[in-house]
């Protein structure tokens, strides 16, 4: 459990860092704890754990245990992407696409959140397939928008579905 985990974090371990700070998010019969799961993301990205970076750039992006702040929330998913994590490639590309935190910038928008579909992230297919639909970025593709739409509604993403349902409605 999490004495082991806390061992393991202060042995040097981001992986066990992320764990403890997905414990403390997201418990199981316990009280949620933000702020200890903030401290355990943070002792994660100073170990380089991507997933801990993402984890908190949400943090500063949704204002969840600290004060709000996109452009940090920015800087975390621009560190998480570049280390190849497909959540914070696909947060740094929506933050592209609101032009929140950043210029909006629907180019880079589509390059980050195509990697992140490219690892099969689901939100990700579901965004990307709504960019084909509406040539946003990208050319206008509607195939590939059906393509990426059908793999995020498979892997039970709300987006995707209701891309597919549009496309039914429409009869496209």
């Amino acid at each position: 459990g999490k004495k082991l985990l806390e061992k393991a974090a202060e042995h040097g371990s981001g992986i066990a860092c992320y764990c403890l700070g997905h414990m403390y998010n997201d418990p199981i019969g316990e009280t949620r704890d933000i702020k200890k799961a903030i401290f355990w993301y943070q002792k994660g990205i100073e170990l380089g754990n991507p997933a801990c970076m993402s984890c908190t750039g949400y943090k500063y992006e949704a204002g969840e245990g600290v004060a709000q702040d996109m452009k940090r929330a920015v800087e975390l998913y621009r560190q998480a992407a570049e280390s190849g994590d497909s959540m914070g490639q696909f947060n740094l590309g929506m933050c592209y696409y609101k032009g929140d935190g950043t210029t909006q910038n629907y180019q880079l928008a589509y390059q980050w959140i195509k990697k992140a579909a490219d690892q099969g992230e689901p939100t990700a297919l579901g965004q990307l397939g709504n960019m084909y639909m509406t040539g946003t970025g990208v050319n206008s593709d509607f195939h590939k928008g059906y393509e990426l739409s059908l793999s995020a509604a498979k892997k039970g993403n709300s987006s995707g579905i209701e891309n597919i349902a549009q496309f039914y409605e429409h009869g496209i």
